[in-house]
């Protein structure tokens, strides 16, 4: 998505201010834009809902605009395939930056509007050019597209196309973020929904969308099957890894674990890292169990006597306090993983 121009203006249709990017070949009068920005806001308001106009056909662009208490926020850009939301939560993003810092100004009779272009611009390419409003912008509408899914109101199958139209072109940082919240949903998709036709659909859309955006990242990324029941330690892991492109995959039990591993398709390479306070004999031998491609490691507070015994070790699995500290523990699976030779 490309921004060309953008516009705030007053509902009275007095300019505030107006952005011109680099690429824009748009000479227009900002009085007589302003003017008829105006008059199509307030002939959209009288408008149902479902009969409103949300953009403008150009020649090679579009042009988008949204009101935001007292301003109209107006754009023209280049769009491909881009969720109509997205354009406005950005635009209102906008709205609100300029009204958080200018609405006094707005009060001001004679004030120069001039002299606050350049300080705003800054704000503006700032957020154009590092894209992660844009991004996060988008990845708040997953939630909204699984909650019409639960309610029944977009099927599985249109569910997946949106998601996955919405992170083709994005780069494959940006995907990991996406996946490890698409990873999340399909983790709690029991407790959503009671229906067994419902959840399996949307288990089948999740796993799809994981499937199609996987391809984006780079093809030595590896993985990390997670196993925690700590929320907030899967966080701090799932942040650090993202910048050796590796890709936390959250996992609810060992027995889901190895349904994982024995469907396991994707050609990269994988480690296992299981998290809590302590862990059972009977999970330990499971865990012995489980083929990996990777390194096994068990970080816990408490190692029960029986697996001190040498005779309890296992040549793939690494077994460890969870202190000193966290990031102590993040280098060693860093160091010793096979991950990191992956990438």
């Amino acid at each position: 998505m490309i921004i060309k121009d953008l516009f705030i203006v007053s509902n009275e249709g007095r300019t505030y201010y107006h952005y011109k990017s680099a690429t824009s070949n748009y000479n227009i009068d900002l009085n007589l834009f302003s003017g008829f920005v105006a008059a199509l806001s307030v002939f959209t308001s009288s408008l149902s809902e479902q009969k409103k106009i949300e953009f403008l056909k150009l020649q090679d662009d579009e042009m988008y605009f949204t009101v935001e208490q007292d301003i109209i926020v107006a754009s023209i850009m280049a769009v491909s395939g881009v969720e109509q939301r997205v354009i406005e939560y950005l635009m209102k993003f906008v709205g609100k930056k300029f009204l958080d810092k200018h609405f006094v100004n707005m009060k001001k009779p004679g004030f120069n509007w001039d002299s606050i272009t350049e300080a705003f611009t800054k704000e503006i390419e700032d957020v154009w050019s590092t894209d992660d409003v844009y991004e996060e912008t988008k990845r708040e509408l997953i939630s909204e597209f699984m909650a019409k899914s639960l309610e029944g109101e977009l099927s599985p199958e249109l569910l997946q196309w949106k998601i996955t139209s919405l992170f083709l072109g994005s780069t494959p940082d940006e995907v990991e973020k996406t996946l490890g919240k698409v990873y999340r949903f399909k983790e709690d998709l029991f407790s959503m929904t009671n229906d067994p036709i419902l959840r399996a659909g949307l288990t089948e859309a999740l796993d799809n969308i994981i499937q199609d955006l996987s391809k984006i990242l780079p093809k030595k990324s590896g993985s990390l099957l997670v196993i925690t029941d700590n929320r907030d330690h899967y966080e701090l892991l799932y942040r650090k890894c993202l910048g050796y492109h590796l890709f936390c995959i959250p996992v609810k039990t060992i027995d889901d674990l190895k349904s994982i591993v024995t469907f396991w398709k994707d050609e990269t390479s994988y480690s296992i890292v299981y998290m809590n306070p302590t862990i059972s004999i009977e999970e330990y031998r499971k865990l012995k169990s489980i083929p990996s491609k990777g390194k096994i490691f068990v970080w816990i507070n408490k190692i029960p006597t029986e697996l001190r015994d040498k005779s309890a070790s296992h040549h793939n699995i690494k077994l460890s306090h969870q202190l000193p500290s966290f990031s102590e523990m993040f280098s060693k699976i860093m160091k010793e993983s096979e991950l990191i030779e992956a990438t």
